[in-house]
């Protein structure tokens, strides 16, 4: 991947110095990683459950606060039992569970004031201590991560694994073999096999962060993801071209899908469909063997095989899609050796549509029918 990183260290340059870390307690020599005001307020030890006989504090996301008594709570094990019983009235369901003791007792949370936790940025390289508090900003200020007890175990590890490392950069080794090392490292400091997992995944988020700050030219990738472009798309964040097999293809597709939402022509999801059925063409030239398809071979007759290899209308929809894509390419030059030819005739794969008009609403009808009856001309 051609990024930042790579011409800033070829020009002998430093590259984290280009790292834009917003002001913050991540600036420090030793970073305090307090959990925030909405993690404390999930569980509370000077709240305690409503069921009396109860020493666990109480989860206050679990029961809305018109259920309970004023400044009671529930803890975690009696709001599942009370999910689980239907959600009943609270003053039906606290007798029940007077006599029934929970299997296990939830830990109680200790405040901050009782247990800090640390990142020590002091025990590792410079550029590695640089990067990771520009990770952690970055990611905390957009509510990627929550300040909690289970992410401060996951940056310890992390921390432990880069103090020992000579690595000039996160992004000069690969994910892969940082997630080795990091297995090694949440191993010694005896983390289960979930919070090794959630760990590496962790540091992957890390390794992303790092991928995408260090970008130069994000429509070059392969991954297009809407935080890079200031793209709002709430149902589809990233576009992966990876799976268009066919090189001129995919180039081809990403400086029209550049040029259609650089003049906002196009949407986000729009250009996800032009990915989608460039796909199913690749796959459809694999199932046929062609591992290369040149650019005058693409004619008339190899589009309605690959028509025909459509199984329902919402494929053909596509295909069609893809038709109009090539005509694009030739038609705006991004393409220009496509054959200059005709690939589908007028009335050729055709997808019937089937009208389903909505009705009226009933007070629109009944007013239509008032007026009708009220109307001196009828």
């Amino acid at each position: 991947m051609s990024n930042e990183f790579d011409l800033l260290r070829n020009e002998g340059l430093d590259a984290s110095t280009h790292l834009v870390i917003p002001e913050g307690p991540w600036l420090q020599d030793v970073y305090e990683l307090v959990p925030d005001d909405g993690w404390r307020a999930r569980s509370k030890a000077d709240r305690p459950c409503v069921v009396p006989s109860c020493p666990n504090p109480s989860y206050l996301l679990s029961t809305r606060a018109a259920d309970l008594p004023h400044g009671a709570g529930m803890c975690r094990g009696h709001s599942s039992r009370w999910v689980r019983a239907g959600r009943p009235a609270i003053d039906r369901f606290v007798p029940t569970q007077l006599d029934r003791p929970l299997r296990s007792k939830a830990p109680v949370r200790l405040s901050p004031d009782e247990r800090l936790y640390t990142v020590d940025f002091t025990t590792m390289p410079r550029v590695l201590a640089q990067e990771l508090r520009f990770a952690i900003a970055t990611c905390l200020e957009t509510r990627r991560w929550n300040p909690n007890p289970g992410l401060a175990q996951q940056l310890k590890a992390i921390a432990m694994m880069l103090s020992t490392s000579d690595s000039q950069s996160v992004l000069e080794e690969t994910r892969e073999s940082w997630g080795i090392r990091l297995k090694h490292v949440a191993q010694l400091q005896k983390y289960g096999p979930s919070l090794t997992q959630e760990t590496v995944g962790c540091f992957s988020t890390v390794y992303e962060v790092l991928a995408d700050a260090y970008t130069v030219d994000p429509w070059a990738r392969d991954e297009w993801k809407t935080a890079l472009f200031g793209i709002r798309a709430p149902h589809r964040q990233s576009i992966h071209w990876e799976k268009v097999t066919i090189p001129w293809l995919k180039d081809g597709l990403k400086k029209l899908a550049r040029m259609q939402l650089s003049v906002n022509a196009r949407k986000w999801t729009t250009i996800e469909t032009w990915r989608r059925t460039a796909v199913t063409f690749c796959e459809f030239l694999d199932a046929r063997g062609i591992e290369e398809l040149e650019k005058s071979s693409l004619d008339r007759h190899l589009i309605l095989d690959f028509f025909a290899s459509m199984s329902s209308d919402s494929a053909r929809a596509r295909a069609r899609v893809f038709v109009q894509l090539l005509y694009d390419l030739r038609q705006y030059e991004i393409v220009p050796e496509l054959p200059d030819v005709v690939y589908l005739m007028r009335g050729e794969a055709v997808v019937k549509k089937t009208r389903r008009p909505r009705p009226y609403p009933p007070d629109v009808i009944e007013r239509i029918d008032r007026l009708i009856l009220e109307s001196e001309y009828l």
